[in-house]
């Protein structure tokens, strides 16, 4: 089949839709991944000046799965909160007190979906667009509908 005056919208309407496929399988389907900074309680160092009442100090910086863009779901807080609280250091000993420097998966995902929702705007804006160009041509041309029914 030769791409021509007939046949455009057509090919057009198939390379938008395998092109929305491809974004939904390759990308809005899987699920993202954050990574979040810890903070910890600050700890005395020898011959430094006592830490602030309340004072935190950079923790490691962990991996934290997120939901899809395509699924309302932003992460699992409760599997978060037992990865974050069983974090060890490098002697194997427990972390004091760890907490996220910020709310994980949040604006991550929150930036993804509204990529996603602009993906199918975009394709359904496509599929309208050409659905509007046969629309007009089938008025514009009456003797090729005829012609075709004959």
């Amino acid at each position: 089949m030769r791409i021509n005056g007939r046949t455009w919208p057509a090919w057009a309407s198939a390379a938008a839709t395998i092109w929305f496929v491809a974004i939904t399988v390759f990308w809005a389907a899987k699920p993202l991944v954050d990574r979040v900074p810890i903070t910890v309680t600050a700890a005395p160092v020898a011959n430094q000046p006592p830490p602030a009442v309340g004072a935190r100090s950079a923790g490691p910086t962990i991996t934290i799965t997120c939901g899809t863009p395509s699924e309302s779901k932003v992460t699992d807080t409760a599997a978060n909160l037992v990865r974050l609280v069983s974090l060890v250091d490098k002697s194997g000993r427990l972390l004091n007190d760890p907490a996220f420097a910020r709310p994980p998966c949040t604006g991550f995902h929150h930036q993804s979906r509204l990529l996603w929702f602009g993906d199918i705007g975009l394709y359904a804006l496509a599929l309208a667009g050409l659905a509007a160009v046969m629309v007009r041509r089938r008025r514009h041309h009456p003797h090729r509908a005829l012609a075709a029914a004959a």
